[in-house]
Parts: structure tokens; C-alpha cells; sequence
């Protein structure tokens, strides 16, 4: 039996933060807080946000202290101010780091005398905007300071929101490290284990659609039609890569990651012609043709590390949303 986890309701396009504030009023929603963290307060950027929260009626009060590695000192601490706010309702408002610290906050984690996870009161509505890191669509995990996940399916946001205007606030810089994440990310997904027909057709049309856009991106290339390609990608990508075993995974190196995902040694699979027809899949995907192509796993390898290197993205700087918006300056 196969399990996926999607929002009930994914906005997408231009203008679809406001129809989510419109959503947000109609579900009776009076008070957010809103989870982000400083450096997106400094882009600006949290304007647009609180902008369609003010025009629908929505009170909200700003927690802006989530980090990279989610720290469960920040969550109950967010929780703290939930509470005392009475906030009915939680909007993530970044990438990765902000969405687990979100979530942990609308389950009201409570910790025992030891720091441990015991329980959640109760769950309050998440809304996800999107705007920082390759996933819209999130499983359900959240990632303790200690590597421990706590899973539960409350954790998934009811609407996920990545509205294309939001692109035009940020920069070329910060496009392209999304882009070299969903990369990276679609491929994993793509080659791993336990992949179904549902999370390959995302991982596939989001390496085709980066294979078709990122680099001319990079190369300059300023049509927004293009970058906003790049968000359907990425939009793909989460869902592929947060409903399999990958999602549970923080890779410290992203290199060192796809080789685990491709590596034939690692695992029997990767030995298979499954997974060989597979790999020139991704090699087609890229705009080139298998068959003029040796050694199809060095390829994908030495392609997600030319094009990073092309962009001069720093390792990880991707998955940091305190780094990339600061970058932008």
C-alpha cells in the first residue's frame, strides 16, 4: 500500500497569495502567526504577506527566529507566543527550515523535562507560502535538533502557496540556487528505491523543465516565463521528494547525496535495468541523447556539479534561507 501526501489545497500563479487570503478569511481564520525568519524580514518581501493578511481582516503576529537546523527550543518558544497571542492559525513564510518549525508549532509541541517530544495539544491550520527552497508540497515530518522525526499527518499544510509574483522580488541569485536544489532533489527522488509511477512523473517533468530552463537562466537570461518554469519544477520535485524515504533524509552534502542515491554498490536495485533505463531517462531529460553518452550515471553527476559550479552556488547554500536572502543584497 502506497500513502501520499498532498495539501488539500496547492495555490499556484500569479495573484494566488491573494486567493489565499481569501481562503484563509472564508475558513474563519482571525489571528496568524506568522513563522519566517529575519533575513526574509530584511528582503522586504514579508510585505506582500502581511499586505493580503491586512486586506482580508486578518490579525497576525511575526516570529521570525527559525533556523536552518530546527531547533526545538525555537518551536516551543513559538509556541509560547501562539498561545499568549491566541492566534488561530499558522502561515510559513520561506522554505524548508521555516515550514518545520511552522509545523511543529501548529501541532503545539509540548517537551518533557528532558528536552524529548511527549505530545502535541492539538493542531492548528498551516498555510505554507512559498517562497525560499525547491518544496511546496511537505510530508508530514518534523526534524528535532537530535535527528529524531516526529511524524504526524496534522503536520501537512492545508494550503500551500507559491504565487510567481513573489519571483519578482527576488533575485537571479536566489532563482538559480532553488533551481540547482529541485535539480538535485528531482534526481535523488528519481533513482530511489522506493519510487512509484506517481512520484516519477513529478521527478521527471521537473528535470525536464530544469534540464530546459536553468541553464539559460544562469547564461542570463531574463524571461520571466522561464523562472517561472523553475517554480513548477520545484513544486514537482517536493512532492516527489517528500513521498518517499529521501524525505526523511538531510543530506549534509548534495554531492555526496546523489552518489548515495546512484552509487550501484549501495543497494541491489542499482544494478538492475530498471534503474540503468532509468539514468538515461534523466540523461534525455537533460536535452541530450543516451545513446551518445558512455557512462550515463558519471553524466548526471558531472551535470548537477557543472551547472553548480557554472552558477557558483556554495554548497548548501540552497537549503538556507537566512543565507540566500542575505546573499540578494
Amino acid at each position: 500500500m502506497e500513502k501520499m501526501f498532498v495539501s488539500p489545497v496547492s495555490l499556484m500563479g500569479a495573484g494566488s497569495l491573494d486567493q489565499a487570503g481569501k481562503k484563509m478569511q472564508k475558513l474563519g481564520m482571525e489571528k496568524s502567526i506568522i513563522v519566517t525568519c529575519k533575513a526574509i524580514i530584511e528582503s522586504g518581501l514579508i510585505n506582500e504577506l502581511t499586505d493580503v493578511l491586512d486586506k482580508y481582516g486578518i490579525r497576525y503576529i511575526v516570529y521570525d527566529k527559525s533556523r536552518t537546523d530546527t531547533d526545538i527550543g525555537n518551536v516551543l518558544e513559538g509556541v509560547k507566543l501562539t498561545l499568549d497571542y491566541e492566534c488561530d492559525s499558522v502561515v510559513s513564510f520561506g522554505g524548508n527550515a521555516t515550514r518545520n518549525c511552522a509545523k511543529g508549532i501548529s501541532l503545539l509541541l509540548e517537551c518533557d523535562e528532558d528536552g524529548e517530544v511527549c505530545h502535541s495539544h492539538a493542531h492548528l491550520p498551516l498555510v505554507a507560502v512559498n517562497i525560499a527552497n525547491f518544496m511546496s508540497d511537505e510530508m508530514p515530518i518534523f526534524v528535532q535538533d537530535d535527528k529524531k522525526i516526529f511524524i504526524d499527518r496534522n503536520s501537512t499544510p492545508i494550503i500551500t502557496v507559491t504565487d510567481t509574483n513573489l519571483l519578482k522580488g527576488i533575485s537571479k541569485e536566489v532563482i538559480i540556487a532553488l533551481g540547482i536544489d529541485s535539480l538535485n532533489h528531482s534526481i535523488e527522488s528519481y533513482l530511489a528505491d522506493d519510487a512509484t509511477p506517481i512520484t516519477d512523473a513529478c521527478a521527471y517533468q521537473a528535470i525536464k523543465l530544469l534540464g530546459e530552463n536553468l541553464e539559460a537562466i544562469i547564461d542570463g537570461d531574463e524571461d520571466f516565463e522561464r523562472k517561472e518554469q523553475l517554480t513548477y519544477a520545484n513544486y514537482l520535485a517536493g512532492i516527489s521528494y517528500k513521498n518517499n524515504i529521501l524525505g526523511h533524509l538531510y543530506a549534509d552534502d548534495e554531492e555526496e547525496t546523489i552518489h548515495k542515491a546512484a552509487a550501484p554498490q549501495h543497494n541491489e536495485f542499482r544494478n538492475t535495468f530498471k534503474f540503468n533505463k532509468k539514468l538515461s531517462e534523466i540523461v534525455y531529460a537533460l536535452g541530450k541523447r543516451p545513446e551518445e553518452i558512455e557512462d550515463h550515471m558519471m553524466f548526471v553527476l558531472d551535470e548537477m556539479k557543472r551547472l553548480a559550479e557554472k552558477a557558483g552556488i556554495p554548497v548548501a547554500i540552497s537549503r538556507d534561507e537566512n543565507i540566500i536572502f542575505r546573499k540578494r543584497k
